[in-house]
């Protein structure tokens, strides 16, 4: 079960998503560390990456490729929203 949903991501350079949490929460999560492992290796695309929507909360790309919320929300950058 989620416990905190994704309620917007916007998709900015160098692999990065500014999210908004639906209890407020919000920042820059760092995609490049995943780049290099399984279907996660398809967001190299930059027209792949900038695919990115939310779905039940959820950060999803095309391909079944998703991450998961509280993974987000752990590793979020908060001094660096735009």
């Amino acid at each position: 079960m989620i416990t905190n949903k994704i309620i917007s991501a916007k998709p900015l350079p160098h692999h990065r998503v500014e999210v908004v949490f639906k209890n407020g929460a919000h920042g820059i999560f760092d995609c490049t560390p995943y780049l290099e492992e399984g279907v996660f290796r398809q967001l190299q695309d930059e027209q792949v990456f900038r695919s990115v929507r939310v779905d039940y909360g959820t950060l999803v790309w095309p391909g079944e490729i998703d991450i998961a919320p509280d993974t987000i929300e752990a590793e979020l950058l908060h001094d660096q929203v735009t």
